[in-house]
């Protein structure tokens, strides 16, 4: 993206101050990078493209609150420090989130980036992974993404993605950008999303792993009722999960889609609870 006015809008957006550690996704040629580095601490910066990199080298030139890391962002994201390899262009010191928050007053990033449409999904959930050292992810995505993100039980944009995002944050549209300020043009809209993580799950769950599989198995049918759908994905008798669910106050024909997070939550708890019903 070139357009000045929209770059400075992101920056400001994401509430920047002098203490921030910032770890930007795709840097392109750096355009939206020299707005960050007037408003953060220390920007590191990463971009799988080696030419692009170039790019980026030459237009911040001169900035020293910078580095450019030359890489995969999921590879970054996912490693640890001791599990840099000599193959990567990375050093240890700057190898891994771990690494970069390290520099940061309350050891924790702000995640600022134009997400690839293609991995946008797997980005975000390995960010959850490791969101102990991150509070906040500004992110530019596609419009319908950000639609499933924020979506509220009763829509058909609801759905396994707008569960697991809205258990570990709390997620905000910010502005939309239509495609024609892209180069080249997408044939979609962008939105800039705001994920503030939260400091504990939005409900509480005894074990968050099996929140999020009785999530997967509800919508792993939508089109079936809850029940059917729990049964057959974590293969529990009919009549055991009837009843779970007449215990949590759900029907049983309901269909995923309905369910809040706390009615995930009991269903979940009481599932995990029962003898011989671990999931």
């Amino acid at each position: 993206m070139r357009d000045e006015g929209v770059l400075k809008r992101i920056a400001d957006a994401a509430g920047l101050t002098g203490d921030d550690i910032v770890l930007e996704i795709g840097t392109g040629s750096g355009n939206l990078t020299k707005y960050l580095c007037e408003k953060a601490k220390f920007v590191y910066t990463v971009e799988k493209d080696t030419r692009l990199c170039r790019a980026a080298e030459e237009n911040l030139k001169g900035i020293e609150n910078v580095k450019i890391i030359c890489d995969d962002i999921l590879h970054v994201i996912a490693r640890s420090p001791e599990g840099a390899t000599k193959q990567s262009p990375c050093s240890k010191e700057i190898a891994s989130l771990t690494s970069f928050a390290r520099n940061d007053a309350d050891g924790r990033l702000k995640i600022i980036g134009n997400l690839p449409y293609y991995i946008t999904t797997p980005i975000i959930f390995k960010l959850l992974d490791q969101r102990r050292y991150i509070s906040d992810i500004i992110i530019m995505i596609q419009k319908e993404v950000a639609q499933r993100i924020v979506a509220s039980p009763g829509g058909k944009d609801y759905g396994i993605l707008s569960c697991s995002v809205q258990f570990y944050t709390e997620p905000h549209i910010l502005f939309c950008v239509g495609k024609g300020k892209f180069y080249p043009q997408p044939k979609v809209d962008s939105v800039l999303l705001r994920l503030k993580i939260l400091e504990k799950p939005a409900v509480a769950v005894k074990n968050e792993e099996n929140f999020l599989k009785v999530v997967k198995a509800a919508f792993s049918q939508r089109r079936k009722t809850l029940l059917n759908s729990l049964c057959g994905r974590l293969h529990l008798k009919k009549e055991d999960v009837e009843s779970v669910l007449h215990k949590c106050g759900i029907e049983p024909k309901r269909r995923a889609e309905t369910l809040s997070l706390a009615e995930f939550a009991k269903i979940c708890y009481n599932i995990k609870t029962r003898e011989n019903h671990e999931i």
